[in-house]
Formats: structure tokens, C-alpha cells, sequence
């Protein structure tokens, strides 16, 4: 009877988590990263729970969190944390909190649970995974529409850097083993490289295999500049003739395929849209100038993690630009954890990378890890690929191979320089406790009791016992346990909430309105600190309220909003519906001053202008509805330049259309009838069949009327 190799589960899981991201999460979405986070929290807590504990004589290597790196790691984490006592939105920084974990768990099981062999078919896997999605993006680029490739990510960029990092290992793998057939994937994901038109990605490659030929020993850089010239040929000539193609394509098959049903539903369902796709160099520089004001109005705690885009216009320049993100990773850290935190995490790269030796010639994998992890945090200067799941979880899960393969001793695995007082490297394992490539072996000869070292490396080498140093591991083991558990339970309670919340907003457009408030009501409960889901709440008892015409429904309404508000003061959609709710209750004051908060924490969002200036015109405030709404005009074509997508590019037209009846009703009011002629017919051009604007225009201005 044949006998199977018990399978690595935690090589299975990674696989998941990489194999999927690209394809469900390479946006901004967070449904999805809720059950990754759960299932690698639930990872950790196995990997770390199957720890031998040490025999008479046997003493764990000093773990791997007292190590330098690692301290600074953690004490980003934790800075992070704290900032949830001064975020301006917690449920924001939670998120990211929750997102920044996933990828530091990524790490730790990528560094503690493979082995060599494991390492290589997660390689071979990232390269098939990433092939196929940059398969999809060619083909539409070759049917659909020649635009920029981004298959299944909302932006080139961060697909354009989450390919390279892929390739970069991909063919230092192919110098190790040889293998010609992973050249055809590589090539795809080299011709979806260019093709995305990504400059800043090109140059960051460009530099780094430069560096990474240079820095390799003298016999062994022919072999690697060979393979990049020949491959660079290859993917410009082959990219190359796609371009020509594709126009002759598109001709003659793309119309018939986006013509038919399945094909708009195939291709609707696989491509994300472009959510935002300006990112000159102009737009970068103002995004730093913003992230630059934040950082030094609040240089110690920074607005909380995640938050540089509930904060963006307190710190606007007044221009066209806008981004959640700031192009900056270390700028936008610096932003909302303050300078401590953005010191912390360059302090973790910093010492990690600097403590990376580099491997004798025959270890080919761990220059390709290396090399697409510089790419990934050099691209990271100029744009925000760290802020995209994807993309981040391929550089965390090949730094943690990068560690892990620098922490083993072996026949194609030595270190070529000195580890003063067991401080270099971070997550290595010990030299005394390193699997032999060859024997399978540990020093003294004793077989290892599992298939991988486990996430704090052991030495099974008798020595005297450091008492002090077990105790230090044994507390390290239950603070990682904590956050594992931490991280599984808030993740399942996020998710069950977004399921909730979802559930009650579904059942509130279908006029159900008992099932929504019930499973709204449920979500707050469960995820209290949410102010979306309180607006939501808030709407559910308004349309209750005028379905029964009860006051106590529409007090509930009120005291959700203001909580939302309370929970995220800068968020201009709460404000705005407080001020709204304020106005179908008369108390115009108190609505006036939430509009205008509205009106500066939206920057150039139009609906807070509009919702002003009708107010002024409640108040026949003439001259003050003509200022705001003649503002909101100009902000709205700043709206429209921005909005990622048709509906809202409709929402920011329905807004300019209200304005231009609004300015037409003061001009009006003021006796100037050839300005209101103006507006009206500015009203139609949005809405040729408005019936408010008709009817107006065709009112003749009064005899008296001079204008």
C-alpha cells in the first residue's frame, strides 16, 4: 500500500490566502480580509501551540522576539494600537490594525512553518496565480479596450508591482532549478508589467536587478545578466507586437464579445473598474503636501492608522486632486501614527534588511525573495501598494521566506558572515538546530519530531540552561497567542457585522422594515464603534418613522446619527445627515452648523453646498445661498474629476442640478431675471427634460423688472 506524505497545512493555507487575494480582495474591500485574517490567526495559534517543550538539558534558542527587528516590529503594532485612544475614527484604525496583522501573520508562518521544498512551491504557486491574473488583464487588453493592464485590481500600479515581486522570485528559481516551462508565465507577467504602464515599477525593477547583478559573487553574474537581457528582449518584443494586435482585434472579435450577454457579464464580474487613476506627479506632490500638513499638525500621535482619508481635507490645498492614499507609505505612517510610528516600522525594515547576509552562490531563491521585496518597498516610496491586500501579502510572505531561508544551515544554506551575539537576523533559526538539506537531520544527530521548526526555533543541542531566557520565550509564546486570538475573534465579529448590516440594509430597500431594524440593530450591537452602520440604523427608524408617523422613531434616528458623528467627528456623511434630519425637524440652527462642518470635512463633495445653500434659501439668506452654492458649483467639477465611478459622476450631476435651480430661485428673490434665465437653462443642459426648469423658464419676468 503506497504511503503519502503528511501535507504542510500551513503551506495549504498560505496558498489560500495568496492564491485568493488577487483574485476577491485586490481592492479596498474588507468582507474578504476578514475570514483570511481568521483563518491565519487560527494558523499562528496551531503553529504556535505545537511547540516541544524542552527536555532535560534542552534549552530553547533565545527567541526570535527579542531580537531587534522584531522589537521594533512590535512596538510599531502596539503604537499603532494605542493610537485607537486619540484615532479620529476607530473603527478605521481597527481595520487597518486588523489588515497590518494579517500581513505580519503572513510573515511569521512563511519564516516558522515551510520547509526548503515548501518555500519552491510557493514560489512555483505565486508565479501560476499571478500569470493567471495577468492573463486576464492581457486578454481584455487584447479584445476589449487597449487601456492600461490591471486585470483584476482597481489601479496599475499595484498590480504592475505585485507581478514584479512575483517575477523577481520566479526567475531566480528558474536559475536554481532550470526549469523552462515557469519562462512562459514569467513572460505573461512580464508583458502585463509593461503593458500597465506602470514608469515607476519599470525604474524600481530596473534598479534593483542592477544592484542585485552587482552584488552577486563575480562567477555567478553572467549567469543572471544573461536570463534578465534575454527575458527583458523577450517581454518588450512580445509586448510589442500585442499593442499592434490588439486595435486589429478589437475590430474584428472584441465588438462581437462585449456585443454579446455572457461576454458584458464575464467581463463585468472579473475586471474591477478603475476606482482612481490619477496619479501624475503633480497629484503625488499634492498628496504629500497633505500627508506633510497632517503629520506636523499632529507630529506625536498622528491621526490614527488608517485615517488619511477621513482627515484629507482639513488639510487640503484647495486642488483637483484626491486620494485615500497618499503615494507615500512611510509619508501617509507618519501621517496617521506620528512620527514615532512612521520611526518604528522604518526601524523594523531598517534593521531586518540590514541584517540580511547575503547566501553563497547556490542559494538562487533567496536573492529573487530578496529582490522583489526591495522592489516592494522602493515602489512604496511613490505609491501605495502597501495599501492593497494583495499586494502587501505577497511582500510579507516572501520576506518571511527570505528569513527563514537565511536562518538555515545547509549544504546550499550557510551564512557567509558573523551573528555577533546571536542578535542578526530576524525569525532565523538556530545554526545548532538547522535541518540538515541533505540528512534531514538536526545537530547531534537527532531527527526533528515534525515536519517544519516550528514558529520559535529550538535547539535540541545539550547546553547548560538559561533559566531567564525560557521564561522571556514562554511569555513571548502567550503575548503572540493574545494577539492571534485578538485577531481571530475581531476579525469573525467584523465580518458577522458587515453580514448583519448587510442583511438589515437589504431588507430596508425591500420595505421590510422590522427585518431591517432587527439586523441592524444587531450589528451595532456587535460592532458598536462602526458609525456606518449607525447611519444606516438611523435611516432604517426614519423610514419607520414615516411609515407609522411615530416621534420615537425618529428620536432613535436622531440619537444614531449624532452617536456616528460622535464616533467619527471628520466624516461629512454623518454631519450631513444630522443636518438633514435637523431640517425636516425645523431646528434650522442646529442644521446649519453640521452643514457646514460637512461642507469643510467633504472638500469638493457638492451635497453638503447644495443642502446649505436650500437652507439659506428657507431663510431667504439670499446672498449667503448665492456664495455657498456658486462654491458648491466650482467644488462639484472637482467632484466630477474624481468620482471613480458612473453613479457617482450621477450623484455629483443631480447635485449640480439642484444648485442651478437653487441659484435660479435667489436670482429670482433678487429681481435678477436674466441670471435665473442663465441657471435654468444650465439646469436643462444636466436634465434636458427637468419639469421644474421647463415650467420655470417659461415664466415671463415682471413688467417692473429692469434686468
Amino acid at each position: 500500500m503506497p504511503t503519502w506524505a503528511r501535507p504542510n497545512y500551513v503551506l495549504l493555507l498560505l496558498m489560500a490566502v495568496l492564491g485568493l487575494l488577487p483574485i476577491f480582495n485586490s481592492g479596498y474591500a474588507h468582507p474578504v480580509i476578514y475570514p483570511v485574517s481568521m483563518a491565519l490567526g487560527i494558523g499562528v495559534i496551531f503553529t504556535v501551540a505545537r511547540l516541544r517543550k524542552p527536555g532535560p538539558g534542552h534549552e530553547p534558542e533565545p527567541p526570535a522576539w527579542l531580537r531587534l527587528p522584531w522589537l521594533f516590529l512590535l512596538a510599531f503594532i502596539s503604537w499603532a494600537a494605542l493610537g485607537l485612544v486619540w484615532s479620529v475614527d476607530r473603527y478605521e484604525t481597527l481595520l487597518a490594525l486588523d489588515e497590518f496583522l494579517m500581513g505580519v501573520f503572513i510573515f511569521l508562518l512563511a519564516a516558522t512553518a515551510l520547509s526548503e521544498a515548501d518555500m519552491e512551491k510557493l514560489i512555483r504557486f505565486n508565479v501560476i496565480i499571478g500569470a493567471a491574473v495577468a492573463l486576464v488583464g492581457l486578454l481584455v487588453f487584447m479584445f476589449l479596450e487597449t487601456e492600461r493592464v490591471r486585470s483584476t485590481f482597481p489601479h496599475p500600479n499595484p498590480f504592475a508591482a505585485y507581478s514584479a515581486m512575483v517575477i523577481l522570485a520566479g526567475l531566480f528559481l528558474f536559475l536554481k532549478d532550470r526549469d523552462r516551462r515557469l519562462m512562459v508565465p514569467l513572460a505573461i507577467m512580464g508583458d502585463a508589467v509593461v503593458l500597465s504602464g506602470s514608469r515607476g515599477t519599470w525604474l524600481v525593477v530596473l534598479a534593483v536587478a542592477a544592484a542585485l547583478v552587482f552584488r552577486l559573487p563575480p562567477r555567478r553574474r553572467p549567469d543572471l545578466a544573461k536570463l534578465l537581457i534575454l527575458f527583458l528582449l523577450v517581454v518588450v518584443v512580445t509586448s510589442m507586437i500585442l499593442t499592434v494586435l490588439a486595435p486589429i482585434l478589437q475590430q474584428h472579435v472584441g465588438g462581437l464579445i462585449e456585443g454579446s450577454a455572457i461576454g458584458r457579464r464575464i467581463f463585468e464580474s472579473s475586471i474591477l473598474r478603475p476606482q482612481s487613476l490619477g496619479s501624475s506627479s503633480s497629484g503625488r506632490l499634492s498628496f504629500w503636501g497633505v500627508a506633510w500638513r497632517m503629520s506636523l499638525d499632529a507630529p506625536f500621535t498622528g491621526v490614527g492608522l488608517g485615517n488619511f482619508h477621513t482627515a484629507y481635507f482639513l488639510y487640503w490645498s484647495g486642488d483637483s486632486n484626491y486620494s485615500r492614499f497618499t503615494h507615500n507609505y512611510y509619508l501617509q505612517t507618519a501621517a496617521e501614527t506620528g512620527w514615532p510610528g512612521v520611526l518604528l516600522l522604518l526601524g523594523f525594515l531598517v534593521t531586518f534588511f540590514t541584517r540580511v547576509e547575503w547566501r553563497r552562490s547556490r542559494d538562487y531563491p533567496a536573492w529573487g525573495l530578496l529582490g522583489g521585496s526591495l522592489v516592494f518597498l522602493a515602489h512604496s516610496v511613490i505609491d501605495f501598494s502597501w495599501n492593497f491586500p494583495a499586494t502587501a501579502a505577497v511582500f510579507w510572505a516572501e520576506t518571511g521566506m527570505l528569513a527563514a531561508m537565511l536562518g538555515r544551515k545547509g549544504e546550499t544554506a550557510v551564512w557567509t558572515g558573523k551573528e555577533p551575539g546571536r542578535v542578526a537576523g530576524c525569525l532565523l533559526q538556530s545554526e545548532a538546530a538547522a535541518t540538515s538539506v541533505d540528512t534531514g537531520t538536526v545537530a547531534g544527530g537527532v531527527k526533528p519530531s515534525s515536519g517544519y521548526p516550528g514558529p520559535f526555533a529550538r535547539t535540541l543541542e545539550a547546553r547548560p540552561a538559561f533559566p531567564a531566557r525560557f521564561r522571556a520565550a514562554r511569555l513571548l509564546n502567550v503575548a503572540v497567542l493574545i494577539v492571534a486570538v485578538w485577531l481571530v475573534a475581531a476579525s469573525a465579529t467584523f465580518w458577522m457585522g458587515e453580514v448583519l448590516a448587510d442583511r438589515g440594509r437589504s431588507a430596508v430597500v425591500r420595505e421590510d422594515l422590522d427585518t431591517g431594524l432587527a439586523r441592524l440593530q444587531q450589528a451595532v450591537k456587535l460592532v458598536p464603534v462602526t458609525p456606518g452602520y449607525r447611519a444606516d440604523l438611523a435611516w432604517a427608524y426614519w423610514r419607520a418613522g414615516e411609515e407609522h408617523n411615530q416621534a420615537y422613531y425618529r428620536w432613535q434616528a436622531r440619537q444614531q446619527l449624532e452617536k456616528a458623528v460622535e464616533l467619527s467627528p471628520l466624516n461629512y456623511s454623518a454631519n450631513l445627515q444630522v443636518g438633514e434630519l435637523l431640517v425636516a425637524e425645523a431646528d434650522y440652527h442646529a442644521a446649519e452648523a453640521y452643514f457646514r462642518r460637512a461642507v469643510i470635512y467633504g472638500g469638493f463633495v457638492p451635497e453638503p453646498y447644495a443642502d446649505l445653500g436650500y437652507l439659506y434659501l428657507s431663510q431667504e439668506r439670499y446672498g449667503e445661498a448665492l456664495e455657498i452654492m456658486q462654491r458648491g458649483l466650482q467644488m462639484a467639477g472637482l467632484a466630477e474629476i474624481n468620482a471613480p465611478t458612473a453613479l457617482e459622476k450621477q450623484r455629483v450631476q443631480a447635485a449640480r442640478l439642484q444648485m442651478h435651480l437653487g441659484l435660479a430661485r435667489a436670482y429670482e428673490a433678487l429681481g435678477n431675471w436674466s441670471a435665473r434665465r442663465a441657471e435654468l437653462v444650465a439646469a436643462l443642459e444636466i436634465d434636458p427634460e427637468n419639469a421644474v426648469a421647463r415650467r420655470e423658464l417659461s415664466k415671463a419676468p415682471p413688467i417692473s423688472s429692469g434686468r
